[in-house]
């Protein structure tokens, strides 16, 4: 099974928002508590209030950047709107 790159994930993710933006602006929007083992992950990204998006666990696919440990894809929101994904 190929491996999916983080340029063909976030093309997906741009289809998908494309699709149907307002589900996509649903499941991104929404943000659940999660416990303290979830938020030691290495990869998988936690806001810093403890909180963790689909981005969050999708971004755990594909691990974090070695200059800032963030999440190789970003939402991008605009007046409280989900309208990209790109690069971080």
């Amino acid at each position: 099974m190929p491996a999916v790159e983080i340029d063909a994930a976030i093309e997906i993710l741009n289809e998908a928002l494309e699709a149907d933006p307002e589900v996509m602006q649903k499941i991104f929007a929404f943000h659940i508590t999660s416990s303290t083992k979830l938020r030691n992950h290495p990869s998988i990204q936690v806001m810093n209030d403890g909180t963790i998006s689909a981005l969050g666990i999708i971004n755990g696919f594909f691990g974090v950047r070695p200059e800032d440990s963030y999440g190789y894809i970003s939402g991008v929101w605009e007046e409280g709107r989900l309208v990209r994904f790109e690069r971080t």
